[in-house]
């Protein structure tokens, strides 16, 4: 019987080390400056994201962050029609009311920077222009709560891109007065209209503006939807959700 020596045990447990070491420093690395796992908590964002997909952010879209600093390279701006992951603190907020740091959302950009922006009978108004909504059909969703919403689904023109949302008709408007989107700012709200907590209700009745640095990044792709029983829906799995420009 072959006896090993105690180096070569030594050996085998600091190479074992090693590599443990270098796949944390990969992920960390991948994850502070390219990608970061999100999982969809709420419905705030059907029917585009349902409960329970996670994705993928792209952190470099709009410039390299250097993780602990403020330092960012090629940068670039949000466009109207992204989808993105922030971060917001403010009292009501759990981690902000238990001192744990900010809350994640995930929501999408209709006014940036300069636009003119109001919300009129559950009309988006950008620079003086209705947003044009083009009834679909009826649906009904249910929320993690599983209470089931009789909603109408739109297509909703931002201009740079049609996508789909919800409106519930029994659900009163949100209106806000037209306000210039400030430098540096940017307006977001859910695709289910009627049930997001975003830009219109932050400072009500005045519009809520979020930070460019506070984006963290824009959702680039689903990979894996886990629905009722945590069963995987292979049919939203590797969805894109990229925005293009002049998509139709």
């Amino acid at each position: 019987m072959s006896k090993h020596k105690p180096e070569s045990f030594i050996y085998h447990v600091w190479d074992f080390i090693k590599t443990i070491v270098i796949a944390l420093a990969i992920a960390f690395v991948i994850r502070s400056f390219w990608f970061e796992p999100f999982r969809i908590p709420s419905s705030s964002m059907v029917p585009t994201l349902q409960v329970g997909d996670f994705l993928f952010v792209n952190k470099y879209t709009y410039g390299l962050k250097v993780p602990f600093t403020d330092e960012t390279y090629f940068e670039k701006a949000p466009k109207r029609g992204d989808i993105v992951v922030f971060k917001r603190v403010a009292p009501e907020l759990p981690g902000s009311f238990f001192g744990l740091g900010p809350t994640f959302f995930i929501k999408r950009i209709v006014a940036v920077p300069g636009d003119k922006i109001a919300y009129e009978g559950k009309f988006l108004r950008i620079n003086g222009e209705i947003a044009p909504l083009e009834f679909i059909e009826q649906q009904t969703y249910e929320d993690r709560g599983d209470y089931s919403y009789k909603v109408n689904l739109y297509r909703e023109d931002l201009g740079r891109v049609k996508h789909d949302v919800y409106l519930t008709p029994m659900v009163e408007e949100k209106n806000l007065r037209e306000a210039t989107v400030p430098e540096g700012r940017y307006v977001v709200m859910g695709d289910n209209r009627d049930n997001s907590h975003d830009s219109r209700g932050w400072v009500h009745p005045n519009w809520g503006f979020l930070e460019r640095d506070d984006i963290i990044g824009r959702a680039s792709f689903t990979w894996l939807s886990l629905g009722k029983n945590y069963m995987p829906r292979l049919e939203r799995m590797f969805i894109n959700l990229k925005v293009k420009d002049n998509e139709s």
